[in-house]
């Protein structure tokens, strides 16, 4: 996990969460793999069966495509995703981001913006985790990357001063 703040006052904050596992990624790259080639191979045996063309085959090709491109995010985010909070003039702006898809998105008013931490349950390295939260009085933006609850209480105040 790193946090990275750019700026005096803080005009950036770019948050990267661990990597996963080398299983973790085998799994999720191998079943992206199938999901991606059984379209095809059944796509391919149809016309060498000389079967007609078929629905259900495009149904099943939208279906396990689809099914393959949650898994690429998933597998992105998991391996080079990462947070960034920009603080522009009276906005913070917040995306969330791989190496190749902009996944989320939200704009928030900075003068009326409040920051909490929302802990969890989770320990790791003997450090309770949580998620950094921020709320303007109508949206509100939770970071999804858990931080350990010492390095968010110094980002917030580095924020507040």
């Amino acid at each position: 996990m790193n946090i990275v703040t750019e700026g005096n006052p803080i005009s950036k904050i770019t948050i990267r969460g661990s990597k996963p596992s080398i299983f973790v990624i085998s799994i999720l790259s191998l079943f992206l793999l199938i999901g991606l080639i059984i379209p095809i191979l059944v796509t391919f045996l149809n016309h060498q069966n000389s079967e007609r063309f078929s629905y259900g085959i495009v149904i099943s090709a939208i279906l396990f495509w689809g099914v393959s491109y949650y898994l690429f995010k998933l597998l992105s985010w998991n391996f080079n995703g990462y947070e960034e909070f920009s603080f522009i003039n009276d906005k913070i702006e917040y995306r969330a981001k791989t190496k190749f898809i902009n996944l989320k998105k939200f704009n928030l008013n900075r003068n009326t913006a409040q920051f909490s931490i929302l802990k969890t349950e989770m320990v790791k390295n003997n450090e309770t985790l949580g998620n950094l939260v921020i709320f303007d009085g109508k949206n509100e933006v939770k970071s999804n990357i858990k931080i350990p609850l010492n390095d968010l209480d110094n980002l917030i105040s580095k924020l507040l001063s």
